[in-house]
């Protein structure tokens, strides 16, 4: 047998044995800050991930108050489309109880005018039917009563007028 040199040997396999545990060290070290590194960035993904869902649920609440604002201008809009419409209406109401109670009025002076002729014709009757006149002449009669039932009729037709336009409004 060869006599071989195992104390060199040994030398050369501590020697690599020690830089086998300074390279284990070093990767050992490595891989711990790698984890590290790993474990910062799954927390940074996972916080990402909550952001990104809690910007979900922001952009969804975002547009429920969009569409919230528009249905809310919409009616604001009609509204006030409304409160225009109702001014009109109520001017529009005032000039028609002005007219009507005007109306009313003048219907009253043509009710009472009606009633003043009406009253007059049925005197003057009584008076030209008396008999005990002899001085009153048929043909001034005719004329008299032909003049009175021509006031009445046109009396007739202006009250008759007048309660069509009160009726109208």
């Amino acid at each position: 047998m060869k006599d071989r040199n195992y104390s060199l040997e040994i030398k050369e396999l501590e020697q690599e044995c020690f830089e086998l545990k300074d390279d284990n060290k070093r990767i050992s070290n490595e891989l711990n800050k790698c984890s590290k590194e790993r474990d910062i960035y799954k927390m940074k993904h996972d916080e990402s991930e909550d952001r990104v869902k809690r910007l979900e649920a922001i952009c969804t609440e975002y547009e429920g108050f969009k569409n919230e604002n528009n249905n809310y201008l919409k009616i604001n809009n009609e509204n006030n489309d409304l409160k225009t419409r109702l001014e009109c209406l109520s001017t529009e109401n005032e000039k028609l109880k002005k007219e009507h109670a005007a109306m009313c009025k003048e219907n009253d002076k043509l009710e009472a005018h009606l009633k003043l002729k009406n009253n007059k014709q049925t005197n003057r009757s009584v008076v030209y039917n008396d008999n005990s006149d002899p001085k009153v002449k048929p043909k001034e009669l005719r004329k008299l009563v032909s003049s009175l039932n021509s006031d009445k009729e046109k009396l007739t037709y202006k009250l008759a007028e007048t309660e069509e336009n009160l009726e109208r409004t």
